[in-house]
């Protein structure tokens, strides 16, 4: 069967950055499920999914443009602690979502904490 707009698709994929480390493995035990053709997936992987069969094997070679977005200095900011409520505590490496511009959520992680101040970056994990 073709995958076309409307199927439901499984894929299992291994993602690694440009020196070869993995970043991501769903094995065959964990596959994705995703509604083809209504931007539920990177629209790359979509168009070069059209078309295939059940058990097609492709590889991608994605820019950033084209996968997570390119990483944006502008992003990353450095808030004084005194900006938030004492009640708050930030753990680095932690994430939490917020609602974005356009209402989707955006994920925050918390890149350093200092006495002083919290840096937060607000760039996709993987930019």
């Amino acid at each position: 069967m073709k995958i076309e707009k409307d199927k439901v698709v499984f894929i299992d994929y291994l993602m690694s950055d440009e020196s070869g480390d993995t970043l991501e493995d769903t094995g065959e035990t964990s596959r994705t499920g995703f509604l083809f053709g209504h931007e539920a997936m990177m629209p790359a992987i979509e168009e070069a999914l059209a078309d295939k069969e059940a058990g097609d094997e492709i590889t991608l070679n994605l820019s950033p443009a084209d996968a997570f977005g390119e990483r944006h200095e502008e992003l990353v900011e450095q808030i004084e602690r005194s900006k938030f409520s004492k009640e708050m505590s930030f753990v680095e490496g932690s994430e939490f979502e917020v609602p974005g511009p356009d209402g989707h959520p955006e994920v925050i992680r918390v890149q350093e904490v200092t006495d002083t101040h919290v840096t937060l970056d607000r760039n996709h994990p993987m930019a």
